[in-house]
Formats: C-alpha cells, sequence, structure tokens
C-alpha cells in the first residue's frame, strides 16, 4: 500500500543515521518562548504523506474535532460556540509531544485497527521521531486525532451532562453553555477570582496522557469578548476588530507608498514576530490577499467590509484576484445580497446593479463604458461596449415591475441616434411583460436584444460565458428576429 521497498523502508526507518532523518527548526510563538517545528527528510515525508492518505480513508473523526478534519475549519469550530452565555478555552500543553511511541504502537494494535504487533512497530516508527510525534511531520495531525478519540468521548459526555458544548481544534479545548452559571465540573473561579480548570475535566484529560497548559485557561462571560480559535463568538463567527484594521492599513500602505515599499515594511516586520530566518517571507499582495480571503470565510462571502477590501485590492492590481478566481466569487455573493436587500432603494439598487453588470463585462473581457450622459439634453446611457466590431449600448433594469414597451422604445432612439453600426442589449432582471416580445418581433427594425435575471446568474455561477451568450443572442435576432433566447435554449 505504501509502494515502497522492504529494503528501502529499513534503510530510510533504521539505517539512515538520526540527525539526516529530521531537521529541527525554531519559530517564536505568540505569548513568548520557541516552538520546534521538526521537518522530516524528503524519504521519510513522502512515506509519511502516502500513510496519511490511508489513515484519511479509514478514520472517521468525532462530531467534536475540527482540527485536521474534513469540512471542518477554525470558522466551524467556532460557529457552534456563537451566542452562548459563556465560553471556556483550554490548551492542552505540548500536544504532539505529549503522545509517544508506546501509544501510537498501542492504538494501531488496538480496535479497530487490529494490526499485528510487527506492522505496528513499523507504522509507530514512521510517525515517530525520538520517541514521540514530531510537531513538522504529515501524519502527526491525524494520528494525534486518532488517539484523542477516548477522551473527545470522555469530554462529549462530561458537555452533555453538564448541558454544555465541547469541541476541539488540535490541542485548543472549548466548552460553552446557555447557563447563568457555568458548570464547575468544567471550570470554576477559585477564592481569589482565577480561573481554574473544573476537577472533572483535569481527571479527564490526565487520564488520557495529556497536561493542561495553566497559561492557556480562560472564561468569557456574555459581556467580554468570547474568541474560539481565534474568532470572536459573542453574537456570531467574526474576525477580531485589530485584524480588519491590520487590512485596512495594508490596503492604505500600498495605496500612498507603493508596493516596493509596503513589501520592505512588511518584510521587516514579518522577521521580528516570526524571526525564522530559514522561511523566506512571502509576498505582500499573496498575504494581503489572503486575510482578505480569510475575513470572507469567517464572515461571509457577501460580507459588505470583504467585499470593499476586495473591490480596493482589485482597483490597485485586478490580476490578483483574478489568478484565484476570486472577482467572479465575489460578484455572484454581492449579486445575491442586492436581490435579497429589502432596505436599499430603487434608485440606489439600480446603481449597484449597474456598476456589478459593469464589472461582470469586465471579468468576462470586455471593456465597457459605466453610465454616462452624452449630447446637450443629458440623455443617460446605463453602458456601452464593443464586441464583434460591433459597438452596443446596455439599459439596466431592476424594478418590481416588469419592463414595459415604452423602455424599448427609450432604447431604441437611443440607438436610433448612436449610428447604424450600434446595436442594444436590454438587462431585466425581473423580465418584462408578455407583450414586448411579441412587438419586437413585428418592428423591422432588429437591433435589441434582451437578458434577463436568470442571463446574469448562468454568467455568475458558470453555466455559460458572457461573450458566448452575447454571440448567440445576436445570432438568433439577426436571423431568426428572436429577440430573446433563454439559457436552458442555447
Amino acid at each position: 500500500m505504501l509502494d515502497v521497498s522492504y529494503d528501502d523502508l529499513v534503510y530510510w526507518l533504521y539505517r539512515t543515521p538520526e540527525r539526516r532523518r529530521y531537521r529541527t527548526l525554531t519559530i517564536p510563538k505568540k505569548l513568548g518562548g520557541l516552538r520546534e517545528i521538526e521537518a522530516p527528510n524528503d524519504s521519510i515525508k513522502i512515506l509519511q504523506q502516502k500513510l496519511n492518505y490511508i489513515l484519511k480513508s479509514i478514520y472517521v473523526p468525532k462530531p467534536s474535532v475540527h482540527g485536521f478534519a474534513v469540512r471542518k475549519s477554525v470558522k466551524t469550530n467556532a460557529r457552534v460556540h456563537a451566542n452562548k452565555q459563556w465560553v471556556f478555552n483550554v490548551d492542552l500543553k505540548d500536544f504532539f509531544h505529549e503522545i509517544n511511541f508506546g501509544r501510537v504502537r498501542g492504538m494501531f494494535m488496538a480496535k479497530p485497527y487490529d494490526l499485528p504487533p510487527k506492522v505496528a512497530t513499523v507504522l509507530a516508527h514512521m510517525c515517530c521521531h525520538q520517541g514521540r510525534l514530531p510537531q513538522g511531520a504529515p501524519t502527526s495531525p491525524i494520528v494525534s486525532n486518532m488517539l484523542c478519540g477516548r477522551m473527545d468521548s470522555q469530554l462529549q459526555t462530561l458537555a452533555k451532562n453538564n448541558h454544555s458544548t465541547y469541541t476541539r481544534y488540535a490541542d485548543d479545548i472549548t466548552f460553552s453553555t446557555t447557563r447563568k452559571r457555568f458548570p464547575a465540573d468544567i471550570a470554576y473561579l477559585d477564592s481569589l477570582g482565577r480561573i481554574r480548570p473544573g476537577v472533572v475535566l483535569r481527571e479527564v484529560i490526565n487520564d488520557n496522557g495529556f497536561r493542561i497548559n495553566r497559561r492557556k485557561v480562560w472564561l468569557a462571560g456574555k459581556h467580554n469578548r468570547q474568541i474560539v480559535t481565534g474568532v470572536v463568538v459573542n453574537v456570531f463567527p467574526n474576525v477580531p476588530r485589530r485584524f480588519t484594521n491590520q487590512i485596512r492599513a495594508m490596503l492604505h500602505a500600498w495605496k500612498q507608498h507603493g508596493l516596493a515599499a509596503a513589501q520592505t515594511e512588511w518584510e521587516k516586520k514579518y522577521h521580528i514576530h516570526h524571526g525564522a530566518p530559514w522561511r523566506r517571507p512571502p509576498q505582500f499582495p499573496e498575504v494581503l490577499l489572503g486575510k482578505i480571503e480569510y475575513l470572507g470565510m469567517i464572515r461571509g462571502l457577501d460580507c459588505s467590509v470583504y467585499l470593499r477590501f476586495l473591490d480596493q485590492l482589485n482597483a490597485l492590481d485586478a490580476t490578483l484576484a483574478t489568478k484565484r478566481g476570486t472577482p467572479m466569487r465575489l460578484l455572484r455573493s454581492y449579486y445575491y445580497k442586492l436581490a435579497k436587500s429589502r432596505s436599499i432603494d430603487p434608485q440606489e439598487r439600480g446603481r449597484r446593479y449597474e456598476k456589478v453588470v459593469a464589472q461582470l463585462f469586465g471579468i468576462s473581457g470586455i471593456e465597457v463604458s459605466e453610465a454616462f450622459r452624452r449630447n446637450k439634453g443629458g440623455e443617460q446611457i446605463d453602458g456601452a461596449f464593443s464586441l464583434d466590431n460591433r459597438h452596443y449600448l446596455v439599459e439596466c433594469k431592476w424594478q418590481e415591475r416588469l419592463t414595459m414597451q415604452s423602455d424599448i422604445d427609450s432604447l431604441s432612439g437611443k440607438i436610433g441616434r448612436s449610428g447604424d453600426q450600434t446595436m442594444g442589449v436590454l438587462i431585466s432582471v425581473n423580465g418584462w411583460s408578455g407583450h414586448v416580445e411579441g412587438l419586437m418581433k413585428q418592428s423591422s427594425a432588429k437591433r435589441i436584444f434582451l437578458a434577463n435575471g436568470r442571463d446574469i446568474e448562468a454568467i455568475l455561477s458558470g453555466e455559460i460565458d458572457l461573450k458566448e451568450l452575447f454571440r448567440t443572442k445576436e445570432r438568433a435576432l439577426s436571423i431568426q428576429g428572436e429577440p430573446f433566447l433563454s439559457v436552458e435554449d442555447i
């Protein structure tokens, strides 16, 4: 299953000199001190990656486990503790290093794995370094989760018995409750007002071979800031204010001082806070995009702050976000948020909708002129673009009422005053009245085709390309005299 010969396996695990199996790196911790990262050599790392793949296919994490688990994240871990009366966090000390060789070997021999002793021994050697799980090996996260299965079950029971919720993200343990008093079995305040882990909680953790890090014990009530794995959960999952302020400051630094200066300043701060000479500082734009995307992941892709930050980033470097497909996802989220909102007045909604359409054109590779006025009479044009040597005027309608023939006539007049090579696109999110298509078919001037909200949704979701859609609609109009062709008919 590992696709490696016995001789190679023995050489890499047993005959390779100890100093060449792993290299030890140190990085500073947030609260002071150094964290050791034990990185395996390439040969052992490949073995561990293969074993990690196999273990993932057979291990089923407990519902309370959110770290190193598929479709789980810091957000899912925080979400279950949102809007609670009390939130209690405790950290396990030296989490990976507390798991020794004997425990790993015993786990592989025990149910449900039932491996022979010799096989379990080889696998344990593959996972361990200097008799313990190394922090830095690909197998350490999943092996630690597998070994914590018994503890997770016991802590889940403890939470249930005390009307609380329990989750674990690696070495971060969290309990929360809606009760007015926090259960003493889990945590309590001593006579000096200090937060102490409950006796029952300590017994469960100690009996499973772990220790509580006394420096990382927090209990927060509703009127204090409640944080779970870095996410604020007082009302809903949110990032700390300082995180948002940092993104704002980075965008400002890039805009005011230029990318080179922002990168230089970032590298200085990076080395001060992370101090890892072996690690190359990441590029400032990538870091900034990563922070903005994290904000979107926690708050949701329709969050106005996320949308505003990403819009500012696109203004600084439009290609950066495009490489990850972010603008279309951003635009899709913004479009649906705009559609659901009932607090925006019709005029403002129309203005924002025009902007969505303009951005959609830009992402699709069509340069479009946004709303402008022309002629001395101040004639309003919602947008204009060129495609295949044809000039188009765009009319956008976001109204509760259906688009009427008078709207078609208005656009037709603007087209007539723009030259023989000009055509028109009328985009009406809510569609048009039943007689509009019939009247347009009867007209001798076949210069306007229609698009509706379903067309826009299809482009935003990737069902069809905007250029392909418009070209097909234009052919249907020119050849068949059809002013509207639905996405389903294309």
